[in-house]
């Protein structure tokens, strides 16, 4: 995927300029954190990063202005392939989960969301050991491992937690790209959980930018990224059967894989590090 990746960035350098006045670059992520696959905000300046596939299972607490300041562990957690992750901060106690829900080939059976509970996450420093459970799930309208090219629905790099419940939005890697993002559920249990199709949302039908990377949620917007868009879902209800869908086009195609908001209308967005992307962090407005 690497290789494909560079191969078609390369097209897109040619058209596409990689800074422009609707990103503006906020810091670049630290040596450490080079395929940025997730990433959340705990405050205005501190924020929690992760890698993908082949990273190591660290979660980096990151400041903007002094680079990584703590690396938490867990004997609990191993990374397949990390995908995204959420952040639910209840006074001094932050839960973190981690989506180990990278599945290219859509033959894993082993997919599963982590948690881990942090006092005063702020105050960190060095390393960190944490105790994590684990949230294992499979999604209840997959029979093949992997399924025909035609089906492969089910990867997921994106996650929210609502209402105690994960909902995951699909990175669609069929054959015959429809531009659509499946949309999961599931309650938060350590219990095997059959992850529940609740509808599919239109995007766009461009293989090359309409495949969903990232998601995170404030208040009542949802935000999906993509290499060059990001979609915002307002008025949605439980089941996602009703949903308002609002597209902005950044004019900036890099491997973004991370996205977090600072306010309603601020968002943070990471790219991952390459020879066209030195790897930043950038403020987009809505």
């Amino acid at each position: 995927m690497k290789a494909y990746f560079l191969l078609l960035l390369s097209f897109f350098i040619s058209t596409s300029c990689l800074k422009n006045d609707k990103l503006q670059v906020v810091a670049n992520l630290p040596d450490v954190i080079d395929e940025c696959s997730g990433m959340e905000f705990i405050s205005n300046t501190m924020y929690l990063a992760l890698n993908d596939s082949g990273g190591k299972s660290i979660i980096y607490l990151c400041d903007i202005n002094k680079g990584v300041v703590a690396e938490l562990h867990s004997d609990q957690w191993n990374n397949v392939d990390w995908e995204d992750m959420a952040v639910i901060k209840n006074g001094s106690i932050t839960n973190i989960y981690i989506a180990d829900t990278g599945n290219n080939y859509n033959k894993r059976k082993d997919l599963v969301i982590y948690e881990a509970s942090i006092k005063n996450i702020e105050q960190l420093s060095g390393k960190v050991e944490l105790n994590a459970v684990a949230h294992p799930f499979h999604y209840e309208d997959q029979d093949e491992f992997p399924p025909k090219k035609k089906e492969r629905l089910f990867d997921a790099e994106s996650l929210i937690v609502l209402n105690n419940n994960f909902y995951i939005f699909t990175r669609n890697r069929s054959k015959d790209f429809n531009g659509k993002t499946s949309v999961y559920t599931f309650p938060i249990s350590t219990i095997p959980q059959k992850a529940k199709k609740l509808t599919e949302i239109e995007i766009c039908n461009d293989k090359d930018d309409c495949q969903v990377t990232a998601a995170d949620v404030f208040k009542t917007k949802i935000a999906l990224l993509t290499y060059d868009k990001v979609i915002i879902l307002t008025d949605y209800d439980r089941d996602f059967k009703e949903y308002q869908v609002t597209e902005y086009k950044l004019d900036h195609f890099s491997q973004k894989e991370a996205i977090s908001f600072i306010n309603d209308s601020e968002l943070f967005i990471a790219d991952e590090e390459n020879k066209h992307s030195d790897g930043n962090i950038y403020r987009f407005d809505l």
